[in-house]
């Protein structure tokens, strides 16, 4: 699976962390990807800011959209900790 777009990661609360969905103004939150049945996915590459978030869970899993995808049953995530500037 890959994903190229915007994504918000919530430093307070990483399950509010979400994809930006195109179109419909809408968005894919962690805790909606988590619930996806993504088992047979082997990997997930994130082109967006912040997918894997600078924080570990309580549990010590990645905190927000990596960890997300990872509780859904992806095999590995690719991802970044920084923003991304938009302007060329």
């Amino acid at each position: 699976v890959h994903y190229a777009g915007h994504a918000v990661f919530d430093e307070e609360r990483p399950e509010r962390s979400h994809l930006v969905l195109a179109g419909s103004g809408g968005a894919l939150s962690a805790t909606e990807i988590a619930r996806l049945p993504l088992g047979t996915v082997r990997l997930v590459a994130l082109s967006a800011c912040q997918t894997v978030g600078a924080q570990r869970d309580a549990i010590g899993g990645l905190a927000g959209l990596a960890g997300a995808f990872r509780a859904a049953g992806a095999g590995g995530v690719v991802g970044s900790v920084w923003r991304v500037d938009d302007a060329l």
